[in-house]
């Protein structure tokens, strides 16, 4: 440790109590013990014969943890009462982060919809780090995994969702709105499932259950599958093994070792904010008991990780595992779009993209058609080298395949994308990298959103030339700031009407829904005719109803004008004030913090995030020093309903210094063996023992100034402790 500053005091004290042992809380090599790395909670159900509770188990930093066999975990609360749960459990950081105390498959949900999707094995207390908004990162192998929309399963029976926007839809149809940017799903039998969203909690029959993100994939709790909008099946999660042979195995140190970015203290070189963190460490070694329970709980660890092997020794069954757990590693599967798709009544046209490590993939690929009813085989294309289009593009016709057979009006087709691939270890395969099903409508005409405000919806009505439809009315439905259900027809340039607008599909491309409500619901339902004229009602009426939609308005977009920094003894609080968030828009908060250059420019040293508008603590560290100047940008994180935006807080920086911030910081350190010799001159084997202690006491001004001389004592005060 370096030892240029501060005071050190040696100290050879005899003390002549009786029956009582000298407490020294010394740091100790614990590098087999399991612990907490940072505060947090983990969450506990308890049923009782009227409800079912959910509570947050609070632990402190540093805590150890113990595996209790057969798969339990225990530890002791921020109370020092010892709990015990199961460890098919996630782990919920103070700064947002996340982590489970087994292992787990991760499934990214916004790549669910290309086909076949990798999923990320994770093994136990890896650590999905916070980054704010909905954004959680991880390393592996110095290359950042990011994830906004995501499940994460550690077992048959135990999922995490996570997403910028959820819903939870139970069997009795009511719908409830997450508090947190998760739910928890445990299924306690076959047909009875628990959510929480670490604040509410809910039981029920899984039948008809299901949780609808806002990409517009739905989860279905009774068949535990993921789906698209249709309710066709996108992926099963009984199929998702939890093996590093099935999935993609993730190489992070954050099992072993992880910091949360908010409260960075390394205090080896003694630097100002470093050594404030070595009371933390101090702290975390009193604990002596805790550090036994460490030792034990690793080789209950061990007994997990055999779990998990023999796992993988199933899926190598399937003849792409035959090599050693990491070779899954060694290769990334390439990623497989669907785009410019057109289709009519008859044919089809839609061109295939793709990214990632494409020089895995053979020259084999297979693009291949079949009506969905029969699952019959109607068109097909093979010997396609996929990576010599990855940034072209291989565009199909259906008159253009090897084969084909004409489509039929009113029929669901699926598309099917193959290819052969050799990993860099050589295993072989084919797999199914895309499927896509559409279905060839004879009405040729639709309508989708184009844009929303947050009073307005603009729709895009897109008639096909095959389509012997001539004219269409929209008629919408939404709830107004009263509470009325408002239902309307669209009427041209005028508004809003009580009659239809006619609208000439020949020539009509986009229609605007003016005067809405923000954050509001909005029912589109779109009738056609093949008539001369539209007629609406009465015995005469020729419109048809060929599609309904649901859009919401934009949330109004908040302001956040005011950036406020406080001064502490040892932190700066940081915060926003004079806050307008009508719709509740606003998910989270960014702290960016840079340090002034000599020449005048800045440079990014430090990002914090917070939840809400509380303080969030800037604390003096290696990169946030004291007497320097910085300045901050905070940002405000809302979703509008349909995408996460950002604001500057008050519209620029704001500059602070810390020059007012520091507290002294005092530690103590065992002398060597070398060092320690008895009054009588004999050596040592210890520096602490019952009557004496040896050692250098360590006095850090971490910013502040200490007078010291005469006049200037310092009391140092020894206590007896327990054992």
């Amino acid at each position: 440790m370096r030892k240029s500053r501060g005071i050190f005091i040696v100290l050879a004290v005899a003390i002549l109590a009786a029956a009582a042992g000298a407490f020294i809380a010394v740091r100790t090599a614990a590098a087999n013990q399991s612990k907490f790395y940072s505060s947090g909670y983990v969450l506990r159900t308890d049923t009782t014969d009227e409800s079912v509770e959910v509570s947050q188990v609070q632990f402190a930093s540093g805590t150890a943890m113990k595996a209790k066999y057969p798969s339990s975990v225990a530890f002791k609360d921020v109370q020092g009462t010892e709990t015990v749960v199961s460890e098919d459990t996630y782990i919920f950081y103070d700064d947002g982060s996340i982590s489970a105390l087994t292992d787990g498959s991760l499934i990214d949900l916004d790549e669910v919809r290309g086909g076949v999707v990798d999923y990320y094995y994770l093994t136990s207390k890896m650590v999905l780090e916070y980054g704010g908004g909905n954004e959680y990162t991880i390393d592996n192998n110095d290359t950042a995994l990011s994830f906004t929309n995501y499940l994460w399963k550690i077992s048959d029976d135990s999922w995490l969702v996570s997403a910028e926007k959820m819903e939870l839809i139970l069997n009795n149809q009511s719908i409830e709105t997450i508090e947190n940017a998760y739910f928890q799903v445990t299924y306690l039998e076959s047909q009875i499932v628990r959510v929480t969203d670490g604040t509410n909690v809910w039981q029920s029959i899984s039948t008809d259950g299901c949780i609808i993100l806002g990409n517009g994939l739905q989860i279905d709790l009774f068949e535990k599958e993921i789906q698209d909008e249709d309710g066709e099946t996108l992926i099963s999660l009984e199929d998702v093994e939890i093996d590093s042979q099935s999935g993609v195995a993730v190489a992070s140190t954050t099992a072993d070792s992880w910091t949360p970015p908010t409260f960075n203290f390394n205090v080896t070189n003694g630097t100002d904010g470093e050594s404030g963190g070595s009371g933390e460490s101090g702290e975390s070694g009193t604990s002596g008991d805790g550090g036994d329970s460490g030792e034990e709980g690793s080789s209950g660890e061990a007994g997990a990780t055999g779990e998990a092997g023999e796992a993988g020794s199933t899926g190598g069954t399937s003849g792409t595992s035959s090599s050693s757990s990491s070779s899954a590693s060694t290769s990334t599967m390439p990623t497989f779009h669907l785009s410019a798709l057109d289709y009519d009544c008859s044919e089809v046209s839609f061109t295939v993209t793709v990214s990632g490590d494409t020089d895995i993939l053979g020259m084999d690929g297979a693009i291949e058609i079949y009506r969905v009813s029969d699952n019959t085989l109607v068109a097909y294309t093979n010997g396609i080298d996929f990576a010599q289009y990855e940034d072209s593009g291989y565009t199909l016709d259906l008159v253009d395949a090897d084969w084909y057979q004409y489509l039929s009006a009113d029929t669901e087709y699926r598309i099917v994308v193959s290819s052969s691939y050799t990993l860099n270890d050589g295993t072989t395969g084919t797999k199914d990298f895309l499927t896509r099903t559409f279905y060839t409508s004879a009405v040729g005409t639709s309508v989708s959103l184009d844009y929303s405000t947050d009073g307005t919806l603009s729709l895009a009505i897109d008639t096909k030339s095959y389509s012997e439809m001539t004219y269409g009315a929209i008629r919408y439905t939404y709830t107004d700031a009263s509470g009325t259900v408002q239902t309307l027809w669209y009427g041209g340039s005028s508004g809003s009407s009580s009659e239809p607008y006619v609208l000439d599909l020949s020539t009509v491309s986009e229609v605007t829904l003016t005067d809405l409500p923000s954050d509001t619901l909005v029912t589109v339902e779109y009738y056609v005719t093949s008539g001369n004229t539209l007629i609406a009602s009465g015995e005469n009426a020729n419109i048809e109803l060929v599609q309904t939609e649901e859009f919401y308005t934009l949330k109004a977009t908040p302001t956040v004008e005011t950036l406020s920094i406080s001064t502490n003894s040892n932190y700066l609080a940081l915060y926003c004030e004079d806050i307008t968030d009508v719709d509740q828009a606003i998910t989270g908060y960014r702290y960016e913090i840079y340090q002034y250059e000599s020449n005048g420019d800045t440079t990014l040293v430090k990002t914090l995030t917070a939840s809400d508008e509380s303080p969030v603590a800037l604390y003096l560290s290696d990169t946030i020093t004291a007497n320097n100047f910085y300045c901050v940008k905070a940002y405000a994180i809302y979703y509008d309903n349909y995408e996460t935006e950002e604001i500057l807080v008050g519209g620029e920086a704001v500059d602070f210094d810390t020059y007012s911030v520091g507290t002294p910081i005092i530690w103590f350190e065992p002398a060597e063996e070398s060092e320690v010799q008895s009054w009588s001159g004999g050596a040592l084997t210890d520096a602490v023992g019952f009557n004496y202690i040896y050692g250098t006491l360590c006095i850090d001004g971490n910013g502040t100034n200490i007078a010291t001389g005469a006049g200037n004592s310092i009391l140092i005060t020894i206590e007896s402790g327990s054992d």
